[in-house]
């Protein structure tokens, strides 16, 4: 006997040792361990006798004995998962196509035998099937055993593992150079002993059952993305082979740059989020009975809500939860406001967009509170007549291939609502995409309204720090006031007396420092008091505050239409709020650069526009920072308090606040507010002169 025959023969001893070991303990799948440790001993039996035959990558029969030995320890794996899913049907229904994909193999690895090997490497191409198909098994077989049986399976896991990439190595440079390495072949017998001996010490750890070992939804995608990769490997590799055979000096050139490039467009594919997504939903239709894992969804929808490492704004973490639960690729979510007008205020993946405000009247708003449908964008452009009263905004064509429409129900209160972007792949929407996407809904619009609750304290502590500050401010101006009130008080009596003078003139210069001083801390230290609601005429009103704006560069352009446009509103806070806007375009424009004001009806509301084209603001402080309570750009110049104001006074109104900027390029405001019809114009003309000076 000739060395390599002495290795194999003591493979075949070693593959007995699991059945020495397990007879009087409870060995799960025992029926197939046996068969398994039987076929083996044999396959090294036949490789003793095989050992000095010449050629043996030209016979067939020890490729029969490859295939039983391999077989057996993959029914022995199948059987360890099988043994504790008895009351998962899901489970057991993967399994089940599981066993019948491996007959398959073993019955097409068997019909390959009996090809003639010279015309072609059947044999070699099958067991190389066999043995990423055994690699699948033994991955899914960890990944889903508990702690216990890791420790108990460890060293069965590592003898099946080798036992695999061996043949792997084996067949597939036998089958990309169309001939079997005999030293590689010999030294399979040491491998196969240490094999055996390594489960044979996992048969000595296992205890009565096995607790944890399950099948998940990642079991049936791993595996069957394992399997499709093993099956284009295999592929790649035989049109290598062939194109090796090609006559001329470029042959071996073109097979390495094919092989390469082949694997490249693997990597890309299995890294594509748009087939991951098209697998799940294949998979899901037609391997379960339910389209999620309901444990696993919840679960992550709830730590992407609660992720403290993300990056993203809490309202961004939002609509991911939402968005990937039906594999969206972007969403965008408004809530609502101040005066019951929705606002965007999160936007992910969906592009660069305006602030799209939605006034609470709208049709849209009216129709997701009332009927708390998630609306099918496509379905509703197609069946109008099942959406009755559903109308779509005018700035809904900016939106980025819509799909879904999801109403924040927080009981009666519609918080906001979500629209998801189409998904990377088509999906059918069903009972159970609409019942998960409402109970999640559920849940995002109580995570909304705890962050408005947020911004609302936090907003509210620091307008309790600025009246504290208003308050040492007043006291300062009280102390300012009497000093001047004492000298006036007596100036009648003292004119004449020169100490008085100078002691006045002190007075004087001391209160204007202190002045100075309080107009630094605070730039606006008049107050409004409750500001009379009349009827505007806009036209009038806008040349007044332009006119009052045109002392600082560049200078305001206005335009005006024929007609006149009025609105009810007080024209003190009005025509503040207007030189607001201006004096803001102004700040952010050079000496030479341009502002434009211009007024113009539209339909039911008085449109006014102003627009610069200076510095600009992006997008994330428009969302995040613009309407905040004391957040500036301007340094110590501004309190931050303006724009917060000039939007809650013009909601107040009932009209709306529509910014547009980019960076660089400048920012466009518009300002919608309600007409009115009947307007009492001399009413208007009257209370516009007075506010020349106030603009």
């Amino acid at each position: 006997m000739n060395f390599e025959s002495a290795i194999y023969a003591v493979a075949a001893l070693a593959s007995l040792a699991p059945v020495a070991v397990g007879r009087r303990g409870i060995v799960p799948a025992r029926g197939w361990l046996w068969l398994a440790c039987a076929l083996s001993a044999l396959w090294a039996l036949v490789l003793v006798v095989s050992a000095r035959q010449p050629q043996l990558d030209l016979k067939a029969w020890p490729y029969f004995a490859e295939l039983a030995r391999t077989a057996g320890w993959q029914a022995f794996l199948i059987g360890l998962l099988r043994h504790e899913l008895q009351r998962e049907s899901a489970s057991r229904r993967a399994l089940n196509t599981l066993l019948s994909i491996a007959v398959v193999l073993w019955a097409s690895a068997a019909t390959a035998m009996l090809v003639p090997l010279r015309l072609l490497p059947g044999p070699l191409l099958a067991l190389l099937v066999l043995a990423v198909f055994g690699l699948v098994l033994l991955e899914q077989s960890y990944r889903h055993a508990g702690s216990g049986e890791r420790w108990r399976l460890k060293f069965a896991w590592l003898g099946l593992g080798a036992l695999f990439a061996s043949d792997l190595y084996l067949y597939s440079e036998a089958a990309l150079f169309g001939s079997v390495n005999p030293s590689v072949w010999a030294a399979r017998g040491i491998v196969s002993a240490v094999a055996t001996g390594l489960v044979a010490i996992s048969v000595l750890r296992m205890g009565r059952h096995l607790d944890t070992v399950t099948v998940s939804r990642q079991f049936l995608f791993r595996s069957t993305a394992l399997l499709v990769a093993g099956a284009y490997l295999l592929f790649v590799s035989a049109a290598g082979y062939y194109i090796q055979h090609f006559q001329g000096s470029w042959a071996g050139a073109l097979a390495a740059a094919f092989v390469v490039c082949a694997l490249v467009l693997l990597v890309g594919v299995l890294t594509s989020g748009r087939f991951r997504a098209w697998l799940k939903v294949k998979l899901a239709k037609h391997f379960f009975r339910y389209k999620f894992d309901y444990r696993e969804e919840w679960l992550r929808f709830n730590a992407m809500l609660a992720d403290p490492q993300s990056k993203a704004v809490p309202r961004e973490r939002a609509i991911r939860a939402l968005a990937d639960l039906v594999d969206s690729p972007a969403g965008l979510l408004w809530s609502c406001g101040s005066h019951n007008v929705y606002r965007l205020t999160a936007n992910w993946n969906g592009g660069h967009l305006g602030l799209l405000p939605l006034p609470g009247g709208h049709a849209l708003i009216g129709f997701l509170r009332e009927r708390r449908w998630i609306i099918d964008v496509g379905e509703a452009q197609l069946q109008a007549e099942g959406y009755q009263g559903l109308r779509w905004p005018e700035w809904w064509p900016e939106i980025k291939r819509p799909w879904l429409v999801l109403p924040l129900m927080e009981q009666d209160n519609l918080r906001g609502f979500v629209v998801l972007a189409q998904p990377r792949s088509t999906r059918e929407l069903n009972w159970e995409d609409r019942d998960l996407l409402h109970a999640a809904a559920q849940q995002i619009a109580g995570y909304v309204a705890l962050l408005e609750a947020s911004d609302a304290l936090m907003s509210s502590r620091q307008f309790d720090a600025f009246n504290r500050l208003s308050a040492y401010l007043a006291h300062d101006l009280k102390n300012v006031s009497a000093q001047l009130g004492l000298v006036s008080a007596n100036a009648a009596r003292h004119k004449s007396n020169p100490a008085f003078i100078d002691d006045a003139l002190s007075t004087v210069a001391n209160a204007r420092q202190r002045m100075d001083r309080l107009l630094d801390q605070l730039r606006k230290a008049t107050p409004v008091l409750q500001p009379t609601v009349v009827a505007c005429d806009l036209s009038a009103l806008l040349q007044q505050v332009v006119a009052g704006c045109a002392d600082r560069l560049p200078a305001p352009i206005l335009d005006l239409p024929s007609a006149a446009l009025h609105v009810e509103a007080s024209p003190d806070r009005l025509s503040t709020v207007l030189a607001n806007l201006i004096h803001n375009g102004q700040e952010a424009s050079s000496v030479d650069g341009h502002v434009a004001v211009s007024l113009r009806r539209h339909g039911e509301f008085a449109r006014i526009v102003v627009e610069d084209r200076g510095c600009g603001m992006d997008e994330a402080f428009l969302r995040e920072k613009l309407f905040r309570p004391f957040a500036t750009t301007k340094g110590n110049a501004g309190m931050g308090i303006g724009m917060y104001e000039t939007r809650d006074y013009i909601e107040s109104l009932g009209g709306v606040l529509d910014i547009n900027s980019q960076p660089a390029e400048g920012t466009r405001v518009a300002v919608l507010l309600p007409l009115l019809e009947t307007a009492v114009v001399s009413q208007a003309d009257s209370v516009g002169e007075a506010n020349v000076g106030n603009a």
